[in-house]
């Protein structure tokens, strides 16, 4: 019997190691892609329909890195809802070129964890991970199967299976239960009409060698170059969401049943509503559920319409806790309360390009609430949005600082969904208009002969950013009190010291103030012959960006403004600017920019006006506004040039013992 055991056990251990059948190794003198750090083999999905609420994922991947970054960026990882799905198989294959060599890896080599709970979408998540790295190298395969049960029948399917990097293979496999079907829509004339499959109904479609998205093939917003939806039915005579309304009437089915006014819930609102118009009454009772409801996920549920199902308002109230979809609840169940018919509203939090008007669907991960329009905004830069027969001020009670009025840009830029019965489209949800959004900062820089400086710098934020410096003031203040912010300050810039802030604000204005003085090391450098150069761009305002990736959906969020900084920098006495740099202006459909120095008796004035028209941006209009972020950068980045004027003054002692000069 142990012999048989341990025949069995080898004869395991054999397989495991053994190429996946399903892949196919590329031949030697296959051609292979050129300036791409990865070559993906095969990128495969089987979706299988068991029952009306139970689908299983199935997902077959194997990539060839082609260098040493490609080596470091190779991973296995993929993100699940914990509440509804369970992991049933995970294991992965590294090899050799020509499948010679073969090392295989079981579920205890993959790491299987939480990740952070994010405030702003109501998924509880597993994410399951390995990385391969000291086993591969480059012209090596990594590959890996992963399969997914999950007790929640899926909204419907989204498949792009365009790349960063060069494909070889794709594939989609959607399979219906038995007597189902499938209902698709392809978004692109470079899909491939499906092949039948089986006798269910089932839909297959296969795509070879398709070019990373990033050489020259081109993404836009409204049609991603390559993207497939579809709807997974149990019968032929199932009813899918055709319509918008649909939806409404879905998610509503859900909602409204929890929205009850408990004796509880009553009290509250009475106490909490303010006096005064009708943004005053309401103000407390949105900063109590936004302040004083913590985010917490519980969900037991595990059908279909469980991330959709809030716990009862007077429950969420009691508990003190509760998701974004149980804080829209209440929030809306205590205005009702006040007599304000206040919406539940649906977004896709960070992928405002998820939604589509022409694909009715309930995939939206995050919930806010739209509050209807009984006076006017009291300022210009409140979101609002049309829908149905009303005008609704936007509010996200999830969000850590976001006042009511505005929203964090995270919601912004695509369809929202009003759960309101006379609504029969998703909306936009604005973007910031750039006129609204401004940061400005003036820098005062007093230089000495060694190249340190006593420097002032007075910052200003208007709008989203000035909203969110409001909030955290609390904190920065409590951070100042203990020291810790000081402290934090001084690790990260060893070079200052003699730290002070002050700050001020004004919650009406959305503005936010904030000055700092130090004493810092470095300002400007000595070199041979006796000069000093001085960079410019001390607390630059310009952000940053990186390069296009191709898998952010085909689009970037950035966010819109306006950005101002004057810098004034003394000479130290016996000293002067040789030159400046020439004005330098540019204007793109990304933006504008313009950089400007000015000299006055020993004193350089300078001057960065920058506007960024941001919003969703496509690859090109990314790129565009990155060569107008970095060709800013550049020209802000230009050194000043100061030589000395006259001698610094000698004692007499040392002078006179000088020998004189032939």
């Amino acid at each position: 019997m142990k012999r048989l055991i341990f025949f069995l056990l080898c004869v395991a251990l054999a397989r495991a190691d053994r190429l996946p059948e399903w892949l196919k190794l590329p031949a030697a003198d296959d051609p292979r892609p050129s300036d791409v750090s990865a070559w993906v083999l095969h990128d495969a999905m089987r979706i299988t329909q068991n029952s009306p609420d139970t689908i299983v994922y199935n997902i077959r991947h194997a990539v060839m890195p082609l260098s040493a970054a490609g080596v470091r960026k190779t991973v296995c990882e993929l993100v699940f809802s914990a509440g509804t799905s369970k992991l049933v198989l995970f294991k992965a294959w590294a090899m050799s070129p020509d499948g010679k060599k073969c090392r295989a890896f079981g579920g205890s080599e993959f790491l299987v964890y939480s990740p952070t709970v994010s405030n702003w979408v109501w998924d509880l998540s597993k994410s399951v991970y390995f990385k391969p790295e000291r086993f591969l190298q480059p012209g090596w395969i990594f590959a890996y199967e992963l399969e997914i049960k999950s007790e929640s029948a899926a909204f419907d399917v989204h498949w792009s299976p365009r790349s960063s990097l060069p494909v070889r293979f794709a594939s989609l496999d959607l399979v219906p239960m038995e007597g189902g079907t499938v209902k698709w829509k392809a978004f692109s004339r470079d899909l491939p009409q499906p092949q039948a499959m089986g006798a269910r109904g089932a839909l297959a479609w296969r795509i070879f060698d398709l070019p990373g998205s990033d050489q020259s093939v081109p993404l836009d917003m409204e049609h991603n170059s390559m993207e497939l939806r579809a709807y997974l039915l149990a019968s032929e005579t199932e009813t899918e969401t055709k319509s918008w309304s649909d939806v409404v009437r879905l998610v509503r089915a859900e909602m409204d049943p929890k929205a009850i006014i408990t004796p509880e819930v009553a009290a509250e609102a009475k106490r909490l509503a303010g006096s005064g118009d009708f943004w005053s009454r309401i103000l407390p009772v949105c900063q109590f559920v936004q302040k004083g409801i913590s985010y917490l996920n519980v969900t037991i549920d595990s059908d279909v319409m469980a991330g959709y199902r809030p716990h009862a308002a007077g429950e969420v109230l009691g508990n003190r806790y509760g998701d974004c979809k149980d804080k829209a609840v209440l929030l809306c169940t205590m205005l009702g309360f006040l007599g304000v018919e206040a919406r539940v509203m649906l977004v896709n939090s960070g992928h405002p390009m998820r939604a589509r008007t022409d694909w009715p669907s309930a995939y939206f991960n995050h919930a806010i609430v739209a509050i209807p329009c009984r006076e006017a905004p009291p300022a210009a830069d409140w979101t609002t949005v049309h829908a149905g027969s009303e005008d609704y001020v936007l509010f996200d009670p999830t969000h850590d600082f976001m006042p009511l009025g505005l929203l964090p840009q995270e919601d912004r830029g695509g369809l929202g969904l009003i759960l309101a019965p006379d609504v029969t489209a998703p909306v936009v949800i604005p973007m910031p208009l750039p006129k609204n959004e401004s940061r400005s900062n003036n820098i005062d820089i007093t230089l000495a002969e060694n190249g340190s400086a006593k420097v002032a710098v007075t910052e200003e934020r208007i709008g989203l950013s000035g909203a969110e410096a409001m909030d955290q003031e609390e904190t920065v203040a409590l951070d100042r009190r203990m020291g810790r912010l000081e402290k934090a300050i001084q690790q990260g810039m060893p070079f200052i010291s003699d730290l002070t802030i002050d700050s001020t604000s004004d919650a009406s204005a959305r503005k936010w103030n904030r000055t700092a003085r130090f004493s810092a090391q470095f300002v400007g450098k000595r070199i041979p012959g006796g000069g000093m150069y001085v960079l410019t761009d001390l607390m630059s305002l310009i952000p940053s960006t990186d390069p296009w990736d191709a898998e952010t959906e085909g689009w970037f969020n950035f966010m819109p403004g306006t950005l101002k900084r004057e810098i004034r920098i003394a000479a130290p006495a016996g000293w002067s600017f040789a030159e400046i740099p020439e004005d330098w202006t540019t204007k793109t459909d990304a933006g504008e920019c313009e950089v400007r120095y000015r000299q006055e008796d020993g004193i350089i004035k300078g001057e960065v006006r920058l506007r960024i028209e941001g919003g969703i941006l496509d690859r090109k209009a990314y790129l565009e506004l990155r060569d107008l972020l970095r060709a800013a950068t550049a020209a802000e980045r230009r050194p000043l040039m100061l030589i000395k004027t006259k001698p610094t003054a000698v004692p007499a002692q040392s002078a006179t013992a000088a020998p004189a000069a032939r």
